[in-house]
């Protein structure tokens, strides 16, 4: 639980120059404090980007996706949709 904790607070780290300091902070807290399992972080500016531990995290309808940043390193698993509908 630890190592989520410092791997979501190295992703927000990370990507802390697109956000307010204040906001990177309280986000940072929150995943110290193990909160759900998951962290909003934002992914630069006006975007935003829900962090997950691990597939149990993700709605019923959504599979935990690795998350890659433009340069192609790794970020973090995101909850993205898997039902396509019908």
């Amino acid at each position: 639980m630890r190592s989520s904790a410092l791997a979501l607070a190295a992703i927000v780290a990370m990507i802390s120059p697109y956000a307010p300091t204040a906001l990177a902070q309280s986000a940072a807290r929150a995943n110290e404090k193990g909160a759900n399992g998951a962290v909003v972080a934002p992914t630069g500016p006006g975007t935003y980007e829900r962090f997950v531990r691990n597939q149990s995290e993700c709605a019923r309808y959504e599979e935990a996706t690795p998350s890659w940043s433009a340069s192609g390193q790794f970020l973090g698993l995101v909850c993205r949709t898997t039902y396509a509908g019908g």
